[in-house]
């Protein structure tokens, strides 16, 4: 009955009204805070020794805190409020700011600024304040430090003269020529490294492989503003070795030369020489010669030089035509037939020693993976017939589970091996730690039976799960400008509850989904019975702005702009803003308004606000739309949508002139995205469907059924190569009331096919106007090649048509456009200049068009 009273305690502990627990701070202190641990105490002392934990807590958040008398009394702030700089050379400015950024709001470390007193020091004799000192001064404030570096820099070191010390002399005056012109300027650390760097790469690359360059300065004048030094440079080039490489009749120098170690380790020795050669065997031997042999001699040319001559024997290119496997004993069907999949992959090949061992590896790992814990695999090789011996060894086999408190998705009896162990372990303390049991210890005693060639394995579980722990104070701190009441509605953690790690994960994840903070770090503080959580929040820019200019053959001059603004008035919602213009197709402004923890933490709420217009050949059309969604994140990959739209919309029409139409609309769309970006991916793929319903009950002045389906798939092919395919579909089906002109389906233009005016790949009326149509198919190939990191080039085709109705859907005769285009790869996308060329010509249109836009295609 005790225990029963204890936990009915634990469950009403959080729905129990209790008084507030005093905070006294002494310095200044967030108010919201404040007001936060006066809220979470009364609930968290019950549950955990608050003597312990307040100042734990408190010290992560930066302050100096104790338990007093049941009270929070915050007695320091332990963060470093303000950085000065005494005396500081103009060229560190940008030094300074860097260190600034740094030490500002971090909790005061001596290492801290140790590191940065040092760091200030080594930029000073970086631009040749040699004699430069740096002293640190720490002062206390009721804000916090503040940390004083006061700057003597002394007198710059200044180059007057320079001797270069070598015995070779080609090589000094090289040198010298190299460094001129570091005369009479300061004596740079950082420059001069980098020049002795080049100059030692140029005699490495000439075959100085023991090439070595020592500097020493003396100072030889003091007079004004500067300290005159004689910068000494001692070369010892060695000797110039010249490789030499013979006897090689397939495979091409150039490539054995890369392999050499000479270069690579700067040095030439017998260690170096011998490496070398075991780098050319391999590559032979991974190539097909498994038969080679090289020698190596050196001969000293003349005093300085020395010829080196790898000569190689290749013997006969040999290709693996025949792998026999030997078992010696039995394994099940599906080891068997995994043996046949992986020997497919090296038969017919040409020899090589690493694939071979890969083919190994990969039986053993099968093997082993299937229960033979104990299996071996060799191998020989001869007359172009690959053997392998496999001896399994005894199949290992789990027959019984007990004590297993999670559900195992496999059927008794499996192979064992010591992965599935691990995995069931780590299963099992996942399990338990996500309902709090984070000290959680598991154990499993396996008991053996032989039968014959089987070994049946018994497993028991032993889960000693230690202390439960309960959530201490959870907190969002860092906040400026954000109210915390508005972000009430986004906790699922609470105090006093279980502590749950996929309920941390959780909240972390909600948010980063308001779009309102830039970085969100989470700190723990494990007490006596409790964590506390703490999320450190940095909010986002109150507004950024940013916009381009351009002009096209396809839009005509195109401006687009975009505005963010995060949490503006403190309300904890995002807000964007954009407008574009296009002059021969149309514009549009569109506003939207987002707010996180609608109904629930993990739904995000929009507001939007579109006025647009569109200009097609045969009409052009002004939509006021107005638009309320509900946004719901299923996981990482999978989101959708909720919503309903008003539009008010005026179409003027060559054959009837102006018409209005009001709509009202219902809609879902499902987007599962695995890209790895959104704004520039380069692998992954996306599947988007759309379902609406206009008209009917919800009145309105058109009556429809709209169903749209869009496929993409991105494959990296090489490092900087990209393959790109989409293919989309879309489907209306008319009711009572119809569709209206502007709400069928159009292609061509920027966004579908390339080269075609927008609007112009439809169906046509008895006068040749576009009418659109109620079905499309589109596909579309792009090969993408990034060049210097933020350029990209693309190879693309396009096709597709619209159908008057889906029964005349036909793969016949469809628009197809084929081009090329340049991207200048921004944090937030392309920037997007397309050039596509008809297969199908339309009759008053040229062969091809360009289109400027923002944004991949697809």
């Amino acid at each position: 009955m005790r225990y029963f009273f204890l936990l009915m305690g634990f469950v009403l502990l959080p729905f129990t009204v209790h008084a507030e627990i005093e905070v006294i701070s002494k310095v200044p202190f967030p108010e919201y805070l404040k007001k936060e641990f006066q809220r979470q105490a009364a609930v968290v002392c019950r549950v955990d020794n608050c003597s312990e934990t307040v100042p734990k807590v408190l010290d992560i958040l930066g302050f100096k805190a104790k338990w007093q008398n049941g009270k929070i009394v915050v007695e320091k702030n332990l963060r470093i409020k303000n950085v000065i700089f005494e005396n500081l050379p103009p060229e560190l400015l940008k030094t300074s700011k860097t260190i600034k950024n740094f030490l500002i709001g971090q909790r005061f470390s001596s290492s801290f600024v140790e590191n940065a007193r040092l760091l200030l020091r080594f930029k000073l004799e970086d631009i040749g304040f040699k004699d430069a000192r740096v002293n640190v001064a720490v002062k206390t404030s009721p804000a916090g430090y503040i940390v004083v570096f006061h700057i003597k820099s002394g007198l710059p070191h200044q180059i007057e003269k320079l001797d270069v010390i070598c015995d070779n002399f080609r090589i000094k005056k090289f040198v010298e020529s190299r460094l001129k012109s570091i005369i009479g300027k300061r004596l740079q650390r950082s420059y001069l490294f980098n020049e002795l760097k080049r100059i030692e790469n140029h005699f490495v690359s000439l075959g100085y492989y023991n090439f070595e360059i020592n500097t020493r300065i003396k100072i030889y004048g003091e007079g004004g503003k500067r300290k005159s030094v004689e910068l000494i440079i001692r070369v010892k080039p060695g000797k110039q070795y010249k490789i030499k490489i013979s006897g090689n009749y397939h495979i091409d120098s150039e490539k054995i030369l890369k392999v050499l170690t000479f270069a690579r380790d700067r040095a030439f020795d017998e260690f170096e020489l011998e490496q070398s050669r075991e780098k050319i065997v391999s590559v032979y031997k991974n190539s097909g010669f498994p038969y080679v042999k090289i020698s190596v001699f050196t001969k000293n040319i003349s005093k300085d030089k020395v010829l080196v001559v790898f000569h190689i024997t290749e013997g006969p290119y040999v290709k693996i035509e025949n792998v026999k496997i030997k078992i010696l004993g039995t394994v099940n069907k599906k080891v068997s037939s995994g043996i046949d999949d992986i020997i497919c992959k090296i038969k017919g090949k040409p020899y090589s020693e690493s694939k071979i061992a890969e083919i190994k590896n990969s039986i053993s790992y099968l093997l082993k993976e299937n229960g033979y814990l104990n299996a071996e695999v060799s191998e020989s090789f001869g007359d172009s017939t690959l053997k392998l011996v496999i001896n399994p060894g005894r199949e290992f086999l789990v027959v019984r589970l007990l004590n297993l408190p999670i559900k195992l998705n496999r059927r008794l009896p499996f192979p064992y091996s010591p992965e599935f162990e691990e995995k069931l372990k780590s299963g099992i303390s996942d399990y338990y730690r996500d309902i709090g049991y984070l000290d959680v210890r598991v154990r499993i005693d396996k008991k053996e039976t032989v039968k014959g060639n089987r070994v049946l394995l018994s497993l028991r579980v032993n889960t000693d799960k230690g202390r439960r722990y309960y959530v201490g104070f959870s907190l969002f701190a860092g906040l400026s400008r954000t109210n915390l009441s508005s972000l009430a509605t986004l906790r699922v953690v609470r105090p006093a509850s279980f502590y749950s790690r996929k309920r941390i994960i959780e909240q972390y994840s909600i948010l980063s989904d308001t779009r309102i903070f830039s970085m969100i770090e989470l700190k723990e503080v494990k007490s006596v019975r409790t964590v506390n959580p703490v999320f450190v929040l940095k909010e986002a820019p109150v507004l950024t702005v940013k916009g381009f200019l351009g002009y096209s053959s396809d839009a005509g001059t195109t401006v687009k702009g975009t505005v963010r603004s995060s949490s503006p008035f403190g309300k904890a919602f995002s807000m964007f803003l954009s407008g574009e213009y296009r002059s021969t197709e149309g514009s549009n402004v569109f506003l939207r308004i987002g707010k996180s923890g609608f109904f629930s933490p993990r739904n995000r709420a929009y507001l939007s606000l579109i006025r647009k217009t569109e200009i097609f050949e045969s009409f052009d059309v002004e939509r006021y739309i107005t638009r309320f969604e509900i946004n719901r994140k299923q996981g990482r990959s999978l989101k959708q949508n909720y919503g309903v739209e008003v539009s008010k919309e005026i179409v003027n029409d060559v054959t009837s002139g102006k018409t209005k139409f009001y709509k009202r609309t219902l809609f879902i769309t499902t987007d599962y995205d695995r890209r790895d970006s959104f704004t520039n991916p380069e692998r992954g793929y996306r599947f988007y469907l759309k379902l609406s319903y206009t008209g009917g009950f919800l009145g309105g002045d058109a009556d429809y059924f709209l169903s749209e389906l869009k496929i993409l798939k991105l494959k990296r092919l090489r490092r900087n190569l990209i393959f790109a395919f989409r293919s989309g579909a879309g489907y209306i089906r008319p009711f009572s009331k119809g569709v209206p002109l502007q709400d069928r389906f159009y292609l061509g233009g920027a966004e579908s096919i390339r080269g075609y005016k927008y609007g112009t790949i439809s169906p046509v009326d008895s006068l040749g106007n576009y009418v659109g149509g109620d079905f499309y198919s589109l596909a579309s190939f792009e090969l993408r090649y990034t060049f210097f990191k933020e350029f990209q080039v693309a190879l693309f085709c396009d096709t597709g048509d619209v159908f008057p109705s889906v029964s005349d859907f036909t793969f016949k005769d469809w628009y197809s456009s084929i081009g090329a285009g340049f991207r200048y790869l921004t944090p937030v996308g392309p920037l997007r200049v397309d050039y596509g060329y008809k297969l199908k010509p339309i009759e008053g249109q040229g062969r091809g068009r360009f289109h400027i836009s923002f944004g991949f295609p697809f």
